[in-house]
C-alpha cells in the first residue's frame, strides 16, 4: 500500500519510520480510506505487541503516517530456513495472543494476519503489523455471534475479490461471509502451525484450491521428524476449526492456554512430544471432545475419550456414572462414606433453613435430618464416629470454616467439645484427628491437635490422612480468600518438609486418597471454576480422569474406589446501587467477576474477573455507571482508584507476586518494587504517591507496610499476624490510621506515620471495618449475621453504633454481600454476591 522511510523526529530526537501513499494512490478514495482505517485502527491501541503510531495526515498530497520503528525481521523471514524451535514458536505466539486480545478489547479485527505481519525485534518482542484491513467496530469486541457488518468481499467496483491472504484467511472470509475477531483466531492457528512445522497449513497450487482446503481440509500431518507438542497441537487444532463458534472464546483465553503450556512446570518441554501417528488421534479426540454432562432427574452419563496433557501414553479419561443423591436447592459443604460404605453422612444448607447435617442410605432415597443444628461435617471415623464443627463464624475461607471441633456418634446423642477455631480435620486409620487451626493470621496443620506439621500465611484445606497413616495429603493455598494452589503431601511424623506432588492450579477444592494410598484424587481447574477430577502419585505424576462441561468437587472416595462428588454451579454478582437511582441493579461483567473499588463520584468501578477467561493473573476492568461495556485495563487483582483517577492500583498473586500501577489511558503498566514482602492487597496514601500494602516477608507473618511508588524498602507500620477482612483494607481518608486485628484479637488503628495504635471499641469479635465516613470520625462495619445486609457506623473511642446503611438485594436468592464498597457520601454502593447450587451425587467407575 505504500513506502516506508526511516526518518529523524527532531522534536522528540527519535528515529521513526514514515509510511507513504505513493502519488498515484493520492486519487484512489478506497486506498485512502483503507490507509485512513489503519492508522486510526492502531492510534485507537497502546499495546506493546502492536506497532505504535505517533501520528498521520497528509502534506503536498500525499497520505503519510509515522510509526514506530522496529529493528528486527518479520517471522516470514525467520521462517525461511524453517521451522522454529518449540520454545520460541510458543513464546511468540502467547505475544501475538495478547497483541490480538488488546486489539478485539477495542473492537478491532486485524483480518490479516499473517507471518509478513508479524516482526520480531532484536530483543525478542512480538509486534503485530499491517492493519490496513482491519475493520473497527463496537460488536467485534462482545461475544459471539455478534459479527462485524461488513462482509470480507469487497464493494461491486471489484466483484469477488475477497480481503485478507489466501492462505491465512478463516471460512467465513472465504465464503464472503460477515466476520467478527475469531477470525483473527484462525489465522493465528495457521500461523502457530506454520511456526512449529516450517509449512504452510493450507497452501496448495492454486488459490481456488487453497481456499477448499481452507473449506474442508485439516492441516497435513507434519513431515517425519516434525513432531507438534499435544498441548500445541490442540491449540492449533482449536483455533482451526472450520465453525467460528467452535474456536476459542476470545484471544484472552487464548494467551492463556499458550502461557499454560509454557509456564507450568509439567510443561517445562511443552509437555511431552508425539509423533505424527499420534497426533493425527489426538486431533479427532478433540473434534469428538467430551460428551456433554447430562443430567436427568435420576442418572449421569459421561463418556470422555479424549487425551490430556501429562497423561500417560494411551491412557484415556474415566467413563464413571453419577447418580443423584440430593434434590435441593442450595449449597453443600462436604460428605463422607460411614464405614459400611453403604450411608452417606453430608452437610448442606437448602435455601433458607439452616445449615443441617443428613444421612442417607445408597440402597434407599430420601434423607434423615440428624440432631445437629448449624453445623459443619468434618470427617467420620473408621469407628463411626462424626468429627462435627459447631457454632461457625460468619464468613470463612474457601471451604472451611472457623468453628468449634465436636464429636458426635452418628446415631445420636451429645457432641462433645474438643478444640477451637478450626476450619477442617479428618480422622486417622486408628482413631487419631488431624486438624487445621486458625490461630491469628496464620493456619496451622497439627497431628495430633497440638503438634504443628506445617504453618501458612495462606490457607489449608482438606486435609486428609493416607489409608496406611503415615501421610497427610492437604490443599495449600498460599493466598487467603482465593482457592489457587496446590496439592502437598507431609509425613505424620513431621520428619520433612510437605511435598508438592501438584503443579499449581487456578481454582483446587477437594481431596481424597485413592483406595491403595498410592495417590491422591482431587478437584481442580486451570482456568476459572470448571474443576475437573485430577490424579497425582506421590512422585508427582499427574493424569486428568475425568471432566466434564460443568464444575466439580470431590468430597470422599470409598474403599472400593466410589466417589462422593458435587456438581458445583456458582456464578458472582456485583450489584450497584448509584445516587439518584431506586434501587440496586446488576453490573455484573463477564462470568465470574467482583466489584473492587468505586469512584468518590460514584460514576466508576474496578471488577476483578476471576472467570475462564482471565488468565493466570486475573484481569482488571473499567467500568462507568452508565456504559454497558467495562475496559480491560491489564492482568492482576484490582485494588484502588488512585487519588487522581488516572491509575490503578493492581496485584499480580504470581510467583512471584508484584504491585503494578494500570494506567486508566494510554502508557505502560509500572512494576513497584516491594523487596521480599509479598503484597497481599495495597491502597494508595492521599497524596498518590505513598502506598500502604499488607503482606507478608518469607518467615515471618501478616503485617502492615509503607512504601512509594518509587520503590523504596517497605517499612513495617504493624506487628506481625495481624488480620482484616479481605478485600476491604480500610485505610483512613487522611491516610494516617488503618484499622488491622492485632495478635491477641482486639482491633487497633494502626498509624501509618508510624507510633503506638489506639485501641477500638464496639467491634464485634467476628466483625471487622469496611471503611470509614467521610469525616474519618466513624467507622464502617458489615454487621454480624449471615447474610449480612446492615452497614452500621460504629465510633472507635465511644464504641457507640448507628444504622449507616441498610442493603437491598435486587433478588433475595443472592448469598452475601460478601464486600461492600461506598462512595464517602453514602448515596452510592457496590456490592458482591454469590449464586450457588449444587448436587451431591455418587459416582461409580472411576479409573486410576
Amino acid at each position: 500500500m505504500g513506502e516506508v522511510y526511516r526518518a529523524r523526529d527532531a522534536k522528540l530526537n527519535r528515529d521513526v519510520a514514515v509510511k507513504v501513499l505513493p502519488a498515484d494512490f493520492a486519487v484512489r478514495p478506497d486506498v485512502l480510506a483503507r490507509f485512513e482505517r489503519e492508522a486510526r485502527a492502531v492510534a485507537a491501541l497502546s499495546h506493546p505487541n502492536i506497532l505504535a503510531i505517533y501520528d498521520f495526515g497528509t502534506a503536498d498530497g500525499r497520505a503519510y503516517a509515522v510509526m514506530e520503528l522496529l529493528e528486527g525481521a518479520t517471522l516470514r523471514d525467520m521462517l525461511i530456513d524453517g521451522p522454529l524451535s518449540q520454545r520460541s514458536a510458543v513464546a511468540y505466539a502467547v505475544q501475538i495472543a495478547r497483541g490480538l486480545a488488546a486489539a478485539h478489547d477495542k473492537g478491532i479485527v486485524h483480518r490479516d494476519l499473517k507471518p509478513e505481519n508479524v516482526f520480531v525485534t532484536a530483543d525478542e518482542r512480538v509486534k503485530i503489523l499491517d492493519f490496513g484491513l482491519a475493520r473497527q467496530d463496537p460488536a467485534a469486541s462482545g461475544m459471539p455471534g455478534t459479527p462485524t457488518l461488513s462482509p470480507t468481499i469487497q464493494s461491486p467496483t471489484e466483484p469477488g475479490m475477497v480481503l485478507g491472504t489466501v492462505g491465512y484467511m478463516a471460512p467465513e472470509q472465504v465464503r464472503g461471509a460477515a466476520t467478527d475477531y475469531r477470525a483473527d483466531l484462525f489465522a493465528f492457528g495457521a500461523v502457530l502451525y506454520e511456526m512449529v512445522t516450517g509449512v504452510r497449513a493450507f497452501l496448495r497450487e492454486t488459490a481456488a484450491e487453497t481456499m477448499t482446503a481452507i473449506l474442508r481440509e485439516d492441516p497435513p500431518e507434519p513431515a517425519e521428524g516434525r513432531m507438534i507438542p499435544l498441548p500445541v497441537d490442540r491449540i492449533i487444532r482449536h483455533c482451526l476449526e472450520k465453525k467460528p463458534e467452535a474456536r476459542f472464546r476470545s484471544a484472552h483465553d487464548l494467551a492463556f492456554a499458550l502461557e499454560a503450556i509454557s509456564g507450568s512446570p509439567a510443561s517445562s518441554s511443552i509437555s511431552g512430544i508425539t509423533p505424527a501417528p499420534a497426533v493425527r488421534s489426538q486431533r479427532l479426540s478433540v473434534v469428538a471432545g467430551a460428551l456433554l454432562l447430562a443430567v436427568v432427574a435420576g442418572a449421569i452419563g459421561v463418556a470422555v475419550g479424549r487425551r490430556m496433557p501429562g497423561a500417560a501414553a494411551g491412557a484415556s479419561e474415566a467413563t464413571p456414572t453419577f447418580r443423584p443423591l440430593t434434590f435441593n436447592r442450595g449449597v453443600i459443604t462436604s460428605a463422607r462414606f460411614a464405614p459400611d460404605g453403604h450411608t452417606v453422612i453430608y452437610a448442606a444448607k437448602w435455601q433458607a433453613d439452616p445449615r443441617r447435617l443428613f444421612l442417607t442410605r445408597l440402597d434407599s432415597a430420601g434423607a434423615t435430618a440428624l440432631a445437629f443444628s448449624d453445623a459443619l461435617l468434618f470427617a467420620v471415623s473408621p469407628s463411626g464416629e462424626m468429627a462435627i464443627g459447631l457454632n461457625p463464624k460468619p464468613g470463612g475461607g474457601v471451604f472451611g470454616r472457623e468453628a468449634t471441633l465436636a464429636q458426635a456418634p452418628i446415631l445420636g446423642g451429645a457432641p462433645r467439645q474438643v478444640l477451637q477455631d478450626v476450619a477442617f480435620a479428618d480422622w486417622s486409620p486408628d482413631g487419631v484427628l488431624a486438624v487445621v487451626r486458625v490461630v491469628g493470621s496464620r493456619q496451622r496443620l497439627e497431628f495430633p491437635a497440638g503438634h504443628v506439621l506445617y504453618e501458612t500465611e495462606g490457607e489449608i484445606g482438606w486435609p486428609r490422612i493416607s489409608p496406611a497413616g503415615d501421610r497427610i495429603a492437604f490443599l495449600d493455598w498460599p493466598v487467603k480468600g482465593d482457592d489457587r494452589g496446590t496439592v502437598a503431601v507431609v509425613d505424620t511424623k513431621g520428619s520433612a518438609v510437605p511435598q508438592t506432588i501438584s503443579r499449581a492450579r487456578e481454582g483446587v477444592r477437594g481431596l481424597a486418597w485413592a483406595p491403595a494410598g498410592d495417590s491422591v484424587w482431587y478437584t481442580a481447574s486451570d482456568a476459572g471454576s470448571m474443576y475437573a477430577l485430577w490424579r497425582s502419585t506421590l512422585e508427582g505424576r499427574q493424569r486428568r480422569m475425568f471432566s466434564a462441561p460443568a464444575a466439580l468437587v470431590l468430597f470422599d472416595v470409598a474403599k472400593d474406589g466410589r466417589g462422593l462428588m458435587a456438581r458445583y454451579d456458582r456464578t458472582a454478582q456485583v450489584n450497584g446501587w448509584f445516587a439518584g437511582e431506586e434501587g440496586e441493579r446488576d453490573v455484573s461483567w463477564r462470568d465470574f467477576s467482583f466489584g473492587r473499588d468505586l469512584s468518590a463520584d460514584g460514576r466508576r468501578f474496578l471488577l476483578t474477573d476471576f472467570g475462564e477467561g482471565s488468565g493466570s493473573n486475573y484481569t482488571v476492568y473499567l467500568r462507568k455507571s452508565t456504559d454497558l461495556d467495562a475496559t480491560r485495563l491489564g492482568d492482576g487483582e484490582a485494588q484502588q482508584f488512585s487519588p487522581d483517577g488516572r491509575s490503578v492500583l493492581a496485584v499480580l498473586h504470581g510467583p512471584p507476586t508484584r504491585l503494578q500501577i494500570l494506567p486508566v489511558g494510554t502508557g505502560e503498566p509500572r512494576i513497584v518494587a516491594t523487596g521480599e514482602v509479598k503484597v497481599v492487597e495495597a491502597r494508595w496514601l492521599p497524596d498518590g504517591k505513598r502506598i500502604l500494602i499488607v503482606g507478608t516477608e518469607p518467615g515471618k507473618g501478616l503485617r502492615a507496610y509503607l512504601t512509594d511508588v518509587a520503590g523504596s524498602m517497605p517499612q513495617p507500620i504493624s506487628p506481625e499476624r495481624v488480620t482484616y477482612k479481605s478485600n476491604q483494607l480500610a485505610l483512613s481518608p487522611d491516610g494516617s490510621r488503618v484499622p488491622l486485628r492485632s495478635p491477641d484479637g482486639r482491633v487497633m488503628l494502626y498509624p501509618t506515620a508510624g507510633g503506638a495504635p489506639l485501641d477500638v471499641k464496639g467491634i464485634e469479635a467476628n466483625e471487622m471495618p469496611t471503611g470509614w465516613t467521610a469525616d474519618g470520625r466513624g467507622l464502617l462495619v458489615m454487621e454480624g449475621g449471615n447474610p449480612s445486609r446492615r452497614i452500621v457506623r460504629v465510633d472507635p473511642g465511644s464504641g457507640r453504633r448507628e444504622v449507616f446503611k441498610d442493603i437491598h438485594p435486587s433478588d433475595p436468592g443472592l448469598i452475601g454481600p460478601s464486600e461492600t464498597i461506598l462512595t464517602p457520601d453514602g448515596r452510592s454502593y457496590i456490592a458482591n454476591y454469590n449464586r450457588v447450587q449444587m448436587t451431591l451425587f455418587l459416582a461409580e467407575g472411576l479409573k486410576e
